[in-house]
């Protein structure tokens, strides 16, 4: 696979670095011992340190090699290959400081030799990093040991079809052009250039010619670029290319004619294809995630809640008397419906509930309106935390009838049902927060909301959580 390609490249840059870093090592040993700062019942110690960098070296680039998708360093730029390169040397000063420790071994080497050591060692590491990629994916991938392919079909992203087969150079794949989906009978001028601004590669002929064209040994590698028009004749073209020696790799185009971020996945043995990634539907996410909610809705419940409740029902009795909470129906986990808590914000001579406030709107009472602004009138809902309706982050529950209006602004709007609504989430700390008033305003609060469920971990959560008490104390203009 191409992506072994970029892999097996990554792992013989990181022997490259060990191998420098060993030889700096060396050297700078026998430079001090041969200065005479060395006492011999210590020279038999540097060994272990020099073991103790080449494993720090190979776990700090190995973490290169563990996504083979990602760009080869023959493409990053210089600010990338010195944050690279940082990432090496602070990894090799870890894991001399590691090995310090648990070997209680401070006094068996020299601070002196440990300070020049990892001082030179940056520049040497930036040196190869900078230029290996580059001999070095000459030297395996030079002239006479390129894969020339051939595209069978069209992508249907052609200008990003065409980045990649830029990047594929330096690991020796070079497009050579594609075979048309449709009859040869259909084409005008099997060898005229197609879409020179997009993928500028000549069209070769249709499907029919592709024997042909193994035949004539001008490919070695295919790429089935559109798996969708090719039909039911693939099988018969992969054969084709198998019993000629060319490789054959497909191009997973799902993504792009689906509109959406797909995820795969193997279960008992078969492989399935699914619209969305869900972290939370593992039992374990899910415990981590209520354990965090349980213990921060406690935190708030003890320490908070009382002495604000005392405040607000003061200044209830003073502005606008009534109830000190209020009850709303909300849509919860699979659109399960449960009553949210609040402060109440506004005065009880009305029954324009499902009305949505606005800036200046009559409903609120002054103070009322202060704790709408910093978001005083949520903290309430830290006891449906407790309760197990919400969770600390999440969508935003709406109303029932705000619902059913939302939905039909968004198509994708009920996937957000998918995990417990929250007091604070990604589309609020992003500033979409306050009356809903256009297509628009849904789509970006679902647009937020469906990454949220899409990419939930722990950190993300306390990211969020941060974010929001920042809000809190420095409110956003949309906050009503």
């Amino acid at each position: 696979m191409v992506s072994n390609r970029t892999l097996g490249l990554l792992r013989l840059i990181t022997l490259i670095n060990v191998i420098g870093a060993s030889v700096l090592f060396a050297a700078l040993f026998v430079l001090m011992d041969l200065s005479g700062q060395f006492g011999s019942e210590l020279r038999d110690r540097y060994p272990w340190y020099l073991l103790a960098i080449i494993v720090s070296l190979m776990v700090g680039g190995g973490s290169q090699t563990l996504d083979p998708s990602r760009t080869f360093s023959l493409q990053l730029g210089r600010i990338n290959v010195l944050r690279q390169t940082l990432w090496l040397t602070l990894s090799v000063t870890i894991g001399i400081l590691l090995f310090l420790v648990v070997t209680k071994d401070q006094g068996a080497i020299s601070r002196q030799f440990l300070f020049i050591y990892l001082l030179l060692l940056h520049p040497v590491l930036f040196l190869t990093q900078w230029f290996a990629p580059k001999y070095l994916a000459g030297f395996v991938f030079g002239k006479g040991r390129q894969d020339r392919a051939l595209l069978i079909g069209y992508p249907v992203r052609p200008e990003c079809f065409a980045n990649w087969l830029a990047l594929k150079r330096a690991v020796g794949i070079e497009a050579v052009g594609f075979l048309s989906t449709h009859d040869r009978a259909t084409l005008e001028n099997p060898y005229k250039q197609d879409d020179p601004g997009k993928l500028n590669l000549p069209c070769l002929g249709s499907l029919e010619d592709l024997e042909r064209f193994i035949c004539e040994g001008k490919v070695t590698q295919a790429i089935i670029a559109d798996i969708f028009a090719v039909g039911t004749r693939v099988d018969a073209l992969i054969k084709i290319c198998e019993a000629a020696g060319v490789r054959v790799i497909i191009y997973c185009d799902f993504s792009q004619r689906l509109r959406r971020n797909l995820t795969q996945f193997l279960d008992d043995g078969l492989h399935f294809i699914a619209t969305r990634a869900e972290p939370l539907e593992s039992p374990f996410n899910r415990a981590v995630k209520r354990l965090f909610d349980l213990a921060f809705a406690l935190v708030v419940v003890l320490v908070a809640l009382a002495p604000l409740a005392l405040v607000v029902f003061i200044m209830q009795r003073v502005q606008s008397t009534g109830p000190l909470f209020i009850q709303q129906v909300r849509s919860g986990l699979n659109n399960q419906q449960f009553k949210m808590l609040k402060f109440r914000t506004m005065h009880t001579n009305h029954d324009q509930e499902t009305l949505q406030a606005t800036s200046g709107d009559s409903r609120i009472y002054p103070f009322g309106r202060f704790l709408r602004r910093f978001s005083l009138d949520e903290i309430p809902q830290f006891i449906n935390v407790l309760r197990g309706e919400m969770s600390v982050v999440g969508p935003r529950p709406h109303l029932p009838e705000h619902n059913r209006q939302f939905a039909e602004a968004y198509e994708a709007y009920n996937l957000r049902s998918w995990v417990k609504p929250g007091i604070t989430g990604l589309a609020q700390v992003r500033g979409h927060r306050g009356p809903v008033c256009s297509p628009q305003d849904v789509r970006l609060r679902v647009e937020s909301d469906i990454e949220y469920l899409e990419n939930w971990q722990i950190f993300l959560d306390l990211d969020i959580v941060l974010l929001t008490v920042a809000q809190m104390l420095f409110p956003p203009s949309t906050a009503v």
